[in-house]
């Protein structure tokens, strides 16, 4: 996964169309958008800061996602949910 987001973010600095990625790479048109839009907002707000490093930027969005599953409500496994 983490291959498909650098392609995309490379490829749309190569100016490719979002159909064009979305074709090469097998992943939906609405998720190519959303990676290309998180890399544009996360580089205008590093510009606006001093220090703007493109790589450590790329390799910031291609982190996996962390998810706080701490507010999660815990669940009793009965018969009838089995």
């Amino acid at each position: 996964m983490h291959k498909k987001q650098e392609i995309i973010i490379r490829s749309n600095r190569n100016g490719e169309s979002i159909s064009r990625i979305s074709r090469e790479t097998g992943v939906c048109r609405k998720t190519v958008r959303e990676y290309i839009r998180v890399y544009s907002e996360e580089k205008k707000r590093l510009r606006e800061e001093c220090g703007f490093d493109e790589k450590e930027l790329i390799e910031e969005i291609v982190k996996a996602p962390k998810y706080d599953s701490s507010n999660r409500k815990k669940r009793k496994i009965t018969d009838e949910i089995v």
